[in-house]
């Protein structure tokens, strides 16, 4: 754990100990795409994971123009000054738009045979603060205590089936084997996008927290076998075990169908300062009550940052570092 300061009055620096892999599982394709930077001292770095459709030569197409267009963009914006996470929102809109216009600058190109498309999950991390974008079914998940949390929404059938179950209208049986139950509601196509999940309220990441970003391709386990695996770890095991041990359990499983799945596996080491305030709960509510709310955080959060700046004169400039794990499955 690095816990640098100096005189200058700068924070303790967050070192974010970062473990992903890609395993191609049963498909003939490899169509996931994944990166992951986090700058020796810059304030914020980023997660981005795409997964793409349209078979060979189109959706491993789709899935690297999103990631490197969302990587450029966001790289250049951290570089570029210190007003970066005061405009997060709009560096994430841009991202999501950049990436979907990137898809539709190539279609009909010689590199591409067919129609592509792709999924995009953006987590960026300003010192302890997460905020995140998405679109499409690649989930995001928060363990914390014992419990596992889907932060992102799921732009999928999978919830209105899920909620069909729940209004009796469908058995469980029926909605875990349902026909369309993958079939997406929102995804990055190079034309309108259909629903966008964007959190520029954010909140901090704690000593403990372990973050997963990664594609559909993991939920060939269910929620409690990921839960299972987790459990096993205690706090403060490093992300390649925890990485290692996700993708173990998706290789063990020996599915015929198994799709490709990437993920990245993502804790903070944190400095004597940070992350020792009362806790934030993640918001795992619907969208409308998250919008409900946003204004009046937004509010909150400013006025805190204000007090914050008002009684140590200055805004202390974090620093992130990353100690970083890849793997790579291909067959």
């Amino acid at each position: 754990m690095h816990t640098d300061s100096d005189a200058s009055g700068v924070a303790p620096v967050t070192c974010y100990d970062v473990a992903s892999a890609l395993w191609q599982g049963a498909r003939p394709y490899q169509e996931d795409s994944l990166l992951q930077e986090f700058p020796d001292g810059m304030p914020c770095g980023y997660v981005v994971l795409a997964d793409g459709m349209g078979g060979h030569a189109a959706g491993d197409v789709a899935s690297r123009l999103a990631v490197e267009t969302v990587s450029d963009g966001l790289s250049g914006a951290i570089r570029g000054g210190t007003a970066f996470e005061s405009q997060i929102a709009d560096h994430l809109s841009a991202a999501v738009r950049n990436a979907n216009q990137a898809l539709a600058d190539d279609a009909g190109s010689a590199t591409v045979s067919a129609r592509i498309a792709s999924t995009l999950v953006t987590a960026v991390l300003c010192d302890t603060r997460l905020y995140w974008t998405s679109v499409g079914d690649s989930p995001m998940y928060l363990w914390r205590n014992g419990s596992l949390h889907l932060l992102n929404e799921d732009h999928s059938m999978a919830p209105v089936i899920d909620r069909m179950v729940a209004d009796g209208e469908l058995s469980a049986d029926a909605a875990r084997n349902h026909p369309d139950r993958n079939a997406l509601t929102s995804v990055l196509v190079g034309e309108n996008i259909a629903r966008i999940d964007l959190s520029a309220e954010g909140f901090d990441l704690l000593t403990g927290d372990v973050l997963i970003v990664a594609s559909d391709g993991l939920q060939f386990l269910q929620t409690d076998q990921i839960v299972q695996i987790l459990a096993g770890f205690p706090a403060g095991s490093p992300s390649y075990d925890i990485c290692k041990a996700l993708l173990e359990g998706l290789q063990d499983l020996d599915d015929p169908y198994q799709d490709n799945v990437s993920i990245c596996v993502l804790q903070p080491e944190l400095g004597s300062e940070a992350g020792q305030g009362e806790e934030d709960e993640p918001d795992t509510r619907p969208l409308g009550q998250k919008e409900q709310a946003a204004a009046a955080a937004a509010e909150a959060a400013v006025t805190a940052q204000q007090e914050r700046e008002a009684s140590t004169g200055s805004r202390a400039r974090s620093r992130l570092r990353s100690l970083s794990h890849r793997m790579k499955f291909w067959s």
